[in-house]
């Protein structure tokens, strides 16, 4: 049999709320694969209230809740998990390596690693440190296979002491769309001349850069946390200002929404380059905002460091760059027939973006090899 674990976020109010688009593909994709899910719940909002005696607490009741779960598994059954997991403890690595004296096959999907990420700033404590390394990497070193986001991410997992052998590259994040309406997307002004679109948290900490744009570079901006001078949301009046706030909308709405030229890659404090602990985990990281752009039909622009400009580079779907400077004067002498090319490549991968299709492969690769 093949199981993957759901983890369903809840309110204080024990509702069901949305947990990322991310997972929630995810959970869709193995669905639809025939994956059966082993349901757990998580109050993140709760837990995150905890005193210290209740997050004690809390990390043996949710490895009681996993170990409970996976009593049915068997030898040569398949597990998948969405790492890290949500509902985490501690003593996870302990089930795993139980799974594995089984005989069962954990594959882990790696979504971010704060091993790799948070576990880099120096003033992170120890106790800290301690945490991650007993959620994150013993797990890493107990599953059986793991999808990482990109070539960069195995190597680094490889420094910690993964086997390059049960690693497979994932490529990109699905992005699906659901009932897809073709004539709505294509109704959208996507074309060499317009803006450039930038999606996601806008708030001054993650996206600074947003906030010093160069002087000729036009933008639309789509997300929360935007408090520069065009925090106002635009307006018809408003078109031809050199930047524009539509605000926030639902990730399976947005792909609607996103007009423009290219769907900017970028992190950090400043326009000149990704630095920053944001700006640096571009270099192994995949952003779901990547796969957002590429499942709108618009192509790329990535800083040329990050993860993901060898992908775009590959398949031809965007530019690299070093700065956003460089980006305005690579768009003022851009082709529109370049421009053409990169787009019909783009709404290739998009559609396999909208039907689960680098997952899809990255599971098969996993367990075939």
């Amino acid at each position: 049999m093949r199981y993957f674990v759901k983890e369903i976020v809840v309110d204080e109010a024990g509702r069901q709320t949305a947990a990322s688009k991310a997972r929630d593909d995810a959970d869709a994709i193995l669905t639809s694969l025939g994956y059966w899910p082993l349901e757990i719940h998580e109050d993140e909002e709760a837990r995150a209230h905890q005193n210290a005696l209740q997050k004690v607490s809390s990390h043996v009741s949710f490895y009681q809740e996993w170990k409970r779960l996976c009593a049915p598994l068997v030898s040569d059954d398949v597990l998948v998990v969405q790492f890290p997991a949500r509902s985490h403890s501690i003593l996870l690595s302990r089930l795993f390596a139980d799974l594995r004296r089984r005989g069962v096959v954990l594959v882990l999907v790696i979504h971010d690693l704060e091993i790799l990420r948070a576990g880099q700033r120096a003033e992170l404590s120890g106790r800290e440190k301690w945490r991650l390394n007993k959620e994150e990497v013993e797990a890493l070193w107990l599953s059986s296979r793991i999808i990482a986001h990109n070539d960069s991410m195995a190597a680094r997992l490889v420094e910690l002491g993964v086997p390059a052998s049960s690693i497979v590259v994932l490529g990109l994040f699905d992005y699906l769309m659901h009932d897809f309406d073709a004539a709505r997307m294509g109704a959208r002004h996507i074309d060499a001349s317009g803006p450039v679109v930038i999606a996601g948290n806008i708030s001054r900490d993650k996206a600074g850069y947003a906030y010093d744009l160069p002087v000729g570079l036009h933008v639309n901006l789509y997300g929360p946390n935007y408090t520069g001078a065009a925090a106002q949301k635009s307006t018809p009046e408003s078109a031809g200002q050199p930047v524009r706030y539509f605000g926030s909308f639902d990730p399976n709405d947005l792909p609607y929404r996103l007009e423009g030229s290219f769907g900017l890659v970028w992190d950090g404090p400043t326009a000149s380059t990704c630095a920053g602990p944001y700006g640096e985990y571009l270099r192994i990281n995949n952003p779901h905002k990547c796969s957002l752009y590429l499942a709108s039909g618009l192509p790329v622009a990535i800083w040329r460091d990050a993860a993901l400009a060898d992908f775009v580079r590959e398949n031809d779907c965007g530019l690299a760059v070093e700065s956003l400077m460089e980006l305005r004067q690579v768009l003022e002498r851009l082709d529109g027939q370049r421009y053409e090319q990169m787009r019909r490549n783009a709404e290739t991968i998009g559609r396999r973006l909208r039907g689960g299709y680098y997952l899809t492969n990255a599971l098969e690769n996993a367990l075939t090899r």
